[in-house]
């Protein structure tokens, strides 16, 4: 089943909800996902690529949700800047100057130039 993410309007699969996670639950489906790795290995090791395994859902929690807020600011923040870097670049380019000479800015932590 799939539902639509309210924030980036993405396609998600489906999660349970933290009210009906149990330790009970999280076991089985622990040992859902290791016989499906087994049943993967054993086709793989007779030669076959077919097949493939899908972890089992499980829910979201404060952390993750709050992991996809930071990572969605970090990308929104890139992309203004890129859009910021790219007006600066057309202006200089109508204004006759070569890109070259506009001055560039290193991105912190990446070493990148922006």
């Amino acid at each position: 089943m799939l539902i639509r993410s309210g924030t980036l309007d993405q396609q998600t699969a489906y999660t349970p909800p933290m009210s009906i996670w149990s330790p009970e639950l999280e076991a089985m489906v622990n040992i859902q996902d290791l016989l499906g790795y087994v049943q993967l290995a054993i086709l793989r090791s007779a030669g076959s690529n077919q097949g493939s395994h899908t972890p089992a859902a499980r829910p979201k929690t404060a952390v993750d949700r709050l992991n996809v807020r930071v990572r969605e600011a970090q990308h929104n923040d890139l992309v203004a800047r890129l859009a910021r870097l790219r007006a600066e670049a057309d202006e200089a380019i109508a204004a006759g100057r070569l890109p070259e000479e506009v001055e560039m800015e290193t991105i912190p932590g990446t070493g990148a130039v922006e």
